[in-house]
C-alpha cells in the first residue's frame, strides 16, 4: 500500500490527521525551491480525505474530527463550539443523500494575518441533504510543522 494511503487509512481511525508521503517531505521557503509539500499531494488524495472526514461528520463523530484537526484550528475554536457549531447547521440540513467535489485548491500563506504560515490544501463539495436541500462544504488542511496534513478547518454554507 501506498505510504500515503496507508496513512490516510490510520488516521482516520486514530484521529484525522493524515500523513503525507516520504515525497511531501517540507522544504525551506527559498525563491529557488521547485516543490512544496502543498505542490506534491495529488487532488485525488485531497478528496479522499476530505471525503472520509465529511463522512465522519456525517456520522456525528464530529469531536473526533476536532480532536484530530490541526493545532492552529484547535487554537482558532475550541472543541465545544466547533462540535455545537457544525451539530447545528448540519441538523438543519438534514442527513446528506450525495456529495460531488467541486474543486481542489493548493495555497501557501506567508505573513498573512488571519491564518499562520504554512502549506494548505482544501476541498471543496456540492453535497445534497434530505429535502433536496443543496450546501457547499469545504475542508481545508494545514501541512503542520511535524510533517503531517491535519484538518484545518471546516465550513458548510
Amino acid at each position: 500500500m501506498h505510504p500515503f494511503k496507508q496513512a490516510l487509512a490510520t488516521a482516520a481511525l486514530v484521529g484525522i490527521a493524515f500523513a503525507a508521503s516520504s515525497q511531501t517531505t517540507p522544504q525551506r521557503a527559498t525563491p529557488t525551491a521547485a516543490r512544496a509539500p502543498a505542490t506534491d499531494i495529488g487532488p485525488s488524495n485531497v478528496v479522499q480525505a476530505a471525503t472520509e472526514i465529511a463522512q465522519l461528520i456525517d456520522g456525528g463523530q464530529i469531536a473526533q474530527v476536532w480532536d484530530g484537526s490541526s493545532p492552529v484550528s484547535q487554537r482558532a475554536v475550541g472543541r465545544d463550539k466547533f462540535v455545537a457549531t457544525i451539530t447545528s447547521q448540519r441538523k438543519a440540513l438534514g442527513a446528506p443523500t450525495s456529495r460531488h467535489w467541486t474543486a481542489v485548491t493548493r495555497s501557501v500563506v506567508q505573513n498573512e494575518k488571519t491564518l499562520p504560515n504554512g502549506y494548505y490544501v482544501s476541498a471543496r463539495f456540492e453535497t445534497h441533504f434530505a429535502g433536496n436541500r443543496v450546501a457547499s462544504e469545504l475542508l481545508s488542511f494545514r501541512f503542520d510543522e511535524d510533517g503531517t496534513w491535519r484538518l484545518s478547518g471546516y465550513t458548510i454554507n
